[in-house]
């Protein structure tokens, strides 16, 4: 189900700082790269990006190269655990890394 981009990260955010506070398991730095599947839809007068992760990993003729996400949430000074997007880069297909 594509729904905007900033909900899918929020939801990935969410699952690690769960993993995090309830497992005993402390996260200092996570960084993934991520295939995704993305839309751009017009709403709202402007343009709205709606990604969500791929549900078949076949690479075919119709989408030779998937859009990839790479992003980082680190701790920041004096916090416990995953904080905010530390740093963050999207690369198209085709795009160089």
């Amino acid at each position: 189900m594509l729904r905007e981009l900033a909900t899918l990260l929020g939801e990935l955010h969410d699952g690690l700082a769960t993993l995090d506070a309830g497992h005993g398991v402390r996260l200092a730095r996570v960084d993934m790269t991520l295939p995704l599947d993305l839309r751009p839809v017009l709403r709202g007068g402007g343009c709205v990006l709606l990604a969500d992760v791929p549900r078949t990993s076949a690479i075919d003729a119709w989408l030779a190269a998937p859009s990839k996400l790479s992003i980082g949430w680190a701790a920041g000074a004096g916090q416990a655990g995953v904080a905010a997007p530390a740093d963050s880069g999207a690369s198209a297909p085709g795009a160089a890394p």
